[in-house]
């Protein structure tokens, strides 16, 4: 099942735009985001409180998403859970 929905998500087009250097889940205020993109290195934050729609982990949309960002992990990527 998650490889099918990687592979739905690739083929999809929806990974194939920027590649992050961090990407921090479940952000609050985003500040390890924001301290990223200050040191000027791409990132981007998922948080249901931006985007209660495409950023909610539970929902189909909200998970494809989510694994679209994954996709877009650069090599050596700085990724952040936060609860």
């Amino acid at each position: 099942m998650a490889l099918q929905l990687v592979a739905l998500v690739w083929l999809a087009g929806l990974a194939e735009h920027e590649l992050y250097d961090s990407i921090e889940f479940f952000s609050g205020m985003g500040a390890i985001t924001s301290a990223f993109v200050t040191g000027g290195f791409a990132g981007v934050s998922y948080e249901l409180e931006d985007d209660p729609v495409v950023e909610d982990i539970t929902s189909r949309c909200g998970l494809v998403y989510a694994v679209a960002l994954l996709l877009q992990a650069r090599p050596g990527c700085s990724v952040w859970f936060l609860g």
